[in-house]
């Protein structure tokens, strides 16, 4: 997924509600603008485009498929771009490796994306059959299938309760 995608192409991931985003980033020429879910520039393309040639944007995302998505996608817009391979959590560590003690507008838009979803093999796809993986990072360990192999009953149990507000856990727990 290297090929460089153009304005039209259609990206693997729409997001939605883009109009209210902006509207509450605000995002303005120049300045630090942060994307901390790049995921495949739905957002970051967006932001780009209002920050112009004295912006700075730093996007993060743990899928490295992504991140080159959103390089290529993005390496059209004037302002200054940069791609990290870390998630949202790795932020403050980011901005100190990068010297950077204030920015100016953050986003995170939290959850999987449709391209996720849409492909079995991500292990994330609840309509189509595949691997279960469930890693954001494919060369992260473990996937869903070697944690599950080396989890107890009663860490199933609690994941499927605290994660998937699941009210069958402790029985889907003990069947796995």
């Amino acid at each position: 997924m290297t090929e460089k995608p153009t304005e039209r192409e259609e990206s693997p991931h729409l997001p939605v509600m883009v109009p209210q985003v902006l509207e509450y980033l605000n995002p303005k020429p120049g300045g630090i603008w942060i994307d901390g879910t790049s995921g495949f520039g739905g957002h970051s393309s967006e932001i780009a485009r209002r920050i112009g040639e004295s912006g700075r944007l730093i996007g993060l995302d743990v899928d490295p498929e992504a991140i080159e998505y959103c390089r290529n996608r993005l390496d059209q817009f004037p302002c200054s771009t940069e791609f990290v391979q870390a998630g949202y959590e790795d932020l403050e560590s980011v901005l100190d490796e990068r010297k950077i003690e204030r920015v100016d507008g953050i986003l995170l838009d939290l959850g999987i994306s449709s391209a996720q979803v849409d492909r079995a093999e991500r292990g994330f796809s609840f309509r189509n059959e595949g691997p279960l993986d469930m890693r954001m990072d494919p060369d992260r360990s473990p996937s869903a299938a070697e944690w599950l192999a080396e989890a107890e009953p009663k860490e199933i149990r609690d994941v499927l309760q605290k994660y998937g507000e699941e009210k069958r856990a402790h029985a889907i727990a003990k069947a796995i």
